[in-house]
């Protein structure tokens, strides 16, 4: 049951940005947007003070469990946060 409440939580804040238009140039994009968001929200909450920490942190999720989200990398936590 709990699981469950997390997961609508999730959906109900990747679908609070769908309205939201990306900036970034199309053929560059590799995350979507809200995915993006999501971890830098969960990455945040879990005590990452940088850009290198979140994307540190997506990186360990996705080797050591389920991944918290496909973004990987410094550069596109970065780029998406501009």
């Amino acid at each position: 049951m709990a699981r469950q409440l997390a997961i609508d939580e999730v959906v109900d804040f990747l679908e609070s940005f769908q309205a939201l238009e990306d900036p970034r140039q199309r053929g560059k994009v590799l995350y979507p947007l809200d995915e993006v968001l999501l971890l830098v929200l969960l990455g945040v909450t879990a005590g990452c003070d940088c850009w290198v920490e979140i994307a540190r942190f997506g990186d360990k999720k996705t080797e050591t469990s389920q991944p918290v989200s496909p973004v990987q990398g410094r550069h596109t936590v970065t780029r998406s946060a501009r």
